[in-house]
C-alpha cells in the first residue's frame, strides 16, 4: 500500500488543490469547497480557516478570499516549520479576531512507516462497529471513541487481563480512505505497554482492509507521541482549524 499516495490524494480533496500543488515548494492559499470524498469533519462547514503544514510548506484554506490575501501578505515568507510557534499563532489569532474567529484546535499527525512486532501476553479482542456501541456513555474511552454521526467508529482492539479490559484502541472513518486511531489505557495499566500493543494491532488490522490508518495528538502529549513512534508511525503533517468567538468571550 502506498501510504503517501493515499494521503496526498485525500489532502488534495480536503484542501481543494492538486497533488502536484502539495508536492511543490510553494505555500498554497485555497478556497474551501465541499468536494466529493472530503473528510467528514464537523468543523469543515463552519470554520473560517483550516491550515495544514506538510511537505515543508503550509496550505491555508478558507471560505473568505479576503482573509486568504491577508494571510498570504503576513505569512508567505515565514518558515512553515515555525508556523505553530506561539509568536505566529498569536499574530494569526489577532487577524482572526477581525472576523470574529479564533484558533480552536491544533494537532500533529502520524502515518505508518514501518511494520513492527509488539508482542503481548494480554488477550486480544477485535471489536466491530456494533460491538463498539456497547461502550457508548463510558467516559473512560473518550479518546478512543467519539460516536460521531459523521465519522463513525468502525473497528477496535481491546486488550484484556483476566477478562478485565486494560486498553481500548478504536478507529473512526474520517474518510473513505483514511481512518483515525484513538487510544485509552485504564489507569491501573498505564506504562505496561498495553496501549502500544492495542494501537499496533489495530493499525495492522486497518491496513489489511486496504484503508490508511493515521494517528494524531497534541504537541504536549509526549506519552501519546511515544506510542505512535513505537508502533512504526512517523510524523507527517500538522493541522489547525478555527471557530467562532462566542459572545461572552
Amino acid at each position: 500500500m502506498d501510504f503517501k499516495r493515499i494521503f496526498f490524494n485525500q489532502l488534495s480533496v480536503d484542501y481543494n488543490l492538486s497533488v502536484e500543488d502539495i508536492l511543490s515548494a510553494e505555500n498554497k492559499y485555497t478556497v474551501n469547497k465541499k468536494l466529493n470524498g472530503r473528510s467528514a469533519y464537523e468543523w469543515d462547514d463552519t470554520s473560517l480557516l483550516k491550515i495544514c503544514v506538510v511537505n515543508n510548506k503550509f496550505i491555508m484554506c478558507s471560505y473568505c478570499e479576503e482573509l486568504l490575501e491577508r494571510l498570504k501578505n503576513t505569512f508567505d515568507n515565514v518558515n512553515p516549520g515555525f508556523l505553530g510557534s506561539f509568536y505566529h499563532l498569536e499574530i494569526l489569532n489577532g487577524i482572526l479576531k477581525d472576523y470574529n474567529e479564533k484558533i480552536c484546535d491544533i494537532h500533529h499527525y502520524y502515518l505508518p512507516k514501518l511494520r513492527v512486532d509488539i508482542p503481548t501476553k494480554l488477550k486480544v479482542k477485535i471489536l466491530d462497529e456494533k460491538e463498539l456501541l456497547n461502550f457508548k456513555g463510558d467516559d473512560r474511552f473518550k479518546n478512543a471513541l467519539e460516536f460521531s454521526k459523521k465519522r463513525p467508529d468502525m473497528l477496535g482492539v481491546g486488550l484484556y487481563k483476566d477478562n478485565e479490559l486494560t486498553a481500548l484502541a478504536a478507529a473512526s472513518r474520517d474518510s473513505d480512505t483514511m481512518w483515525q486511531i484513538g487510544i485509552n489505557v485504564l489507569p491501573d495499566f498505564k506504562h505496561t505497554g498495553a496501549g502500544t500493543a492495542a494501537v499496533n494491532i489495530l493499525k495492522e488490522e486497518i491496513i489489511k482492509k486496504g484503508i490508511l490508518p493515521f494517528y494524531g495528538t497534541v504537541e504536549s502529549h509526549i506519552a501519546s507521541s511515544k506510542i505512535a513512534l513505537k508502533c512504526g508511525f512517523e510524523p507527517v503533517f500538522w493541522r489547525l482549524y478555527t471557530e467562532k468567538i462566542r459572545s461572552h468571550e
